[in-house]
């Protein structure tokens, strides 16, 4: 099948994409009447029911609007889990298939990619499909248009083959062709994402939004769960810093105040130890992405009081967030200045408080990091607590079993890349992945 032939048959699909793009976007106006298909006092059953009695021309007017599944002669589509086709021109549905339900897209990625390339390129760019665009996808599972290695298409019918044949290679080619590899494409996408506002937990009004995106968090994956499995990673006691005391690890990821109980020694055995220095580096990110730190720590409880206490909370509080009073608790704490004024290196230089050297080197990369990074922190929304226990603990406790049972087998005599193989398979993650989004779509709406 070549690319032109298939593209030529479906131009009507951008229509299509738009169509369905308009009929979700209500923006944040409010109805007396909204549309709700089973609801005898909708708009859309006003319409329906008393078409002849003069009634008022509701907000759904000019959507193209159904009851449920409507069938269509000369549609098949009894592959799909859900599809639709609407006509604009007379505001009709020619053809529903469970129009009503919440299905998952998993094809978002080819729109984003698709986004990413009208942006960085022209449509007239030709692409030459590589041996690693087409033969990386699994041709008897992953959709695909049937472009051989070697063949070269315009971007515009790439487009045509990603969004509508749904061609998995097309995306590879595509990725390819924008940023050199597929891997650096993915570091794109990231940074693309985040740009446009897309979190795992995206919360408007106190109702999360699951966006569980699965390249992404394959690309957690494969930067964490991997090296895990391999040895790379250790995880033992409650902080990493108290993995460091044991001398199995050579470098943690922690919080600021952990320097305040950074240990000057590591205990190898009983009768055993050394010196250490402590060297503070960046946090660590995605080549190619926006930086971004996760900020957390202690918290602020609001709670009823008389005047008098009230008077006294905010006494302190101006108090506690004078810069000259943050700065004197963040040097004995380690903890990091509440306020920007504060979060100055210059501050810090100024401050006539006595720091340990690892307070001062923590507090000085801490500070560069609150300036030049994009600080994250997850919006509470209902169950938040307990679906933030889920995404924190479905990989990482999973990883850490895993890598007892490697152990235990390289202990009993396999190699391991033997040891090893079973967990590190694109069905193994698929398998976690569904779990970990059944877990995570509980706490939605």
């Amino acid at each position: 099948m070549s690319g032109v032939k298939c593209t030529s048959r479906w131009k009507v699909f951008p229509f299509f994409l738009g169509i369905v793009l308009a009929c979700t976007g209500c923006g944040s106006a409010k109805y007396d009447m909204p549309y709700t298909a089973d609801s005898e006092v909708s708009s859309f059953r006003v319409v329906n029911l008393e078409a002849d009695r003069g009634t008022a021309v509701p907000f759904a007017s000019e959507l193209c609007v159904a009851e449920g599944d409507v069938n269509a002669d000369q549609v098949d589509l009894s592959m799909a889990s859900g599809a639709a086709l609407f006509d604009l021109n007379d505001k009709t549905t020619l053809y529903a298939k469970n129009i009503h339900e919440k299905l998952y897209p998993a094809s978002t990625t080819k729109i984003l990619t698709a986004y990413i390339a009208r942006q960085n390129s022209e449509l007239n760019e030709m692409i030459e499909y590589s041996d690693t665009a087409v033969h990386s996808i699994d041709w008897r599972s992953d959709s695909n248009i049937g472009i051989k290695a070697g063949e070269a298409i315009t971007m515009e019918q790439s487009l045509y083959g990603l969004l509508v044949g749904s061609g998995s290679e097309c995306g590879n080619a595509i990725g390819e062709h924008i940023s050199g590899s597929m891997e650096a494409f993915v570091d794109l996408m990231n940074q693309t994402a985040k740009e446009l506002g897309c979190t795992i937990f995206d919360v408007q009004n106190g109702k999360m939004t699951l966006d569980f995106d699965k390249n992404v968090i394959r690309k957690l994956w494969d930067n964490y769960y991997v090296p895990f499995i391999k040895g790379y990673f250790e995880a033992n006691g409650h902080f990493r810093s108290d993995d460091i005391k044991t001398g199995t690890i050579l470098s943690y990821v922690g919080s600021s105040s952990s320097a305040t109980f950074f240990p000057d020694s590591v205990m190898t055995s009983d009768d055993d130890s050394h010196s250490i220095e402590l060297k503070v580096l960046p946090n660590p990110h995605f080549a190619g992405c926006e930086p971004v730190s996760v900020q957390q720590g202690a918290g602020m409880v609001v709670t009823k009081g008389d005047e008098a206490e009230i008077k006294a909370s905010v006494t302190f509080l101006k108090y506690f967030t004078a810069p000259e009073n943050n700065i004197q608790f963040s040097i004995g704490s380690g903890y990091l200045p509440v306020t920007r004024e504060a979060n100055k290196e210059e501050m810090l230089a100024d401050s006539e408080v006595a720091m340990t050297p690892e307070v001062k080197s923590v507090l000085q990369m801490a500070v560069k990091t609150v300036n030049e990074n994009k600080l994250y922190t997850t919006r509470a929304f209902e169950g938040s607590k307990n679906a933030r226990k889920v995404l924190e603990y479905a990989m990482s406790d999973l990883a850490v079993a895993d890598r007892d049972t490697v152990e235990q087998r390289i202990a009993a005599g396999q190699s391991a890349e033997q040891a090893e193989a079973e967990f590190l398979t694109d069905a193994y993650f698929d398998s976690w992945y569904r779990d970990t989004l059944a877990q995570l779509q509980a706490y939605e709406g």
